[in-house]
């Protein structure tokens, strides 16, 4: 009774196949309607539901039965989120506190509640080519679009803490942890990996990558015993490349860096 809509395999879609991103669910962020409205305008104070709505609405990413194939899609996460607004009767923001930056104790991590930028967070940059210079772009979105999907505040510090817990399983029991464990074989835009619950294994690195809209990236991962967090707060150029591909490129340059045999 929550949605005035009706999610298309709603009564088949499981947790697991959300965390997975095998839920079949149609695919806001690309959803050309979603797309224009957030170029249009990108200050809108997005509602959870509402994105959820363009997904389900979507005419070029139809949904399809869940647990048949994978895909990446920010609406797993955005649902998981209402899940668990509702099932705690907290907000999402004060969840995350609660149970992870607080016991973690990521003094510079947080879940931002508009655009704004402070320190001590790198800001983001893009190229623009019509005028020929960098414009800084990091208050240029509102980051409620991206909610419960990685919507984060933090610093390389930070993450690097974070992966280490998420690896090791410092904050789930031993249970839950072979869960988010077990992977699936899985293509995130040009390069293959496999993929658990909220992690996956990159040639042997086991983390998550990211990338906010298209200019911030990072990757923070463990490989043969060290723990990397690396991020790229700019795009020089339309390349045409992965936007995970800046911060992976600089992991993999960094584990080879240090003697490390990498990809």
């Amino acid at each position: 009774n929550y949605f005035d809509f009706t999610i298309p395999y709603s009564d088949s879609i499981t947790v697991r196949n959300l965390l997975e991103m095998r839920s079949g669910m149609g695919n806001y962020s690309f959803d050309s309607k979603f797309m224009q409205d957030i170029d249009s305008n990108p200050l809108t104070k997005w509602d959870p539901k509402t994105l959820i709505q363009y997904g389900v609405e979507s005419e070029n990413t139809p949904a399809y039965p869940p647990d048949t194939k994978f895909e990446y899609n920010n609406g797993n996460y955005i649902l998981l989120g209402i899940f668990i607004e509702q099932i705690t009767d907290n907000t999402f923001a004060d969840e995350v506190s609660e149970r992870i930056i607080k016991p973690l104790a990521l003094t510079n991590t947080s879940v931002p509640s508009d655009p704004s930028m402070p320190a001590p967070y790198a800001h983001g940059y893009i190229y623009d080519d019509e005028n020929n210079e960098l414009l800084d772009a990091s208050t240029a979105t509102d980051p409620s679009w991206g909610w419960a999907a990685g919507s984060i505040n933090s610093t390389a510090s930070d993450l690097l803490t974070w992966v280490k817990a998420l690896v090791d399983g410092t904050l789930v029991s031993s249970t839950m942890q072979q869960e988010r464990m077990t992977m699936q074989e899985a293509d995130i835009e040009d390069f293959t990996v496999f993929y658990g619950l909220g992690i996956y294994s990159d040639n042997e690195a086991i983390g998550h990558g990211g990338n906010y809209s298209n200019f911030y990236t990072a990757y923070a991962f463990r490989y043969k015993n060290y723990d990397f967090a690396t991020l790229v707060n700019g795009k020089l150029q339309q390349t045409g490349e992965s936007v995970h591909v800046p911060a992976r490129s600089v992991f993999w340059n960094a584990a080879q860096a240090i003697g490390l045999d990498g990809q």
